[in-house]
């Protein structure tokens, strides 16, 4: 029996499954990208270094505002999700291309429990800032 596979899905089944992203974390990264053009200019991460606290700290924070039950980032109006696919593309294109400043912590000693502890210090912090809110 001859082999019926067509040269090109051989070459292509090797590339990068793009389309296992979904369509509307691409969609609203790209809104939120758009904000950041209008605002800081588009692809200034390429015109100069960014450091890499500065955008795990917006991912953060975002992430938070999620959590927190806000659909809607105050600034952009945009999903807080958006902005955290964004940031989180912006670092990568960062990485590829060596316009990373990487400021993260020196590691000293790696632990078997070093995951499970910041886990539970992000717990600890989640749980801190939710007793604010039923404090006011």
């Amino acid at each position: 029996m001859s082999d019926k596979t067509n040269p090109k899905d051989l070459l292509g089944a090797k590339k990068t499954p793009i389309t296992l992203l979904p369509i509307e974390g691409v969609r609203q990264g790209a809104l939120a990208m758009k904000h950041g053009a209008d605002k800081y200019g588009p692809y200034n991460w390429r015109d100069k270094k960014v450091q890499a606290l500065i955008y795990a700290d917006a991912m953060i924070r975002h992430i938070y505002e999620w959590i927190d039950g806000f659909d809607k980032d105050k600034d952009s109006g945009l999903h807080p999700l958006a902005h955290v696919v964004a940031n989180g593309a912006l670092v990568l294109d960062a990485i590829k291309y060596g316009n990373l400043i990487d400021n993260r912590p020196k590691v000293i000693k790696q632990e078997e429990n070093h995951l499970k502890h910041q886990l539970k210090a992000a717990e600890d912090i989640t749980n801190y800032l939710h007793s604010l809110d039923r404090n006011k």
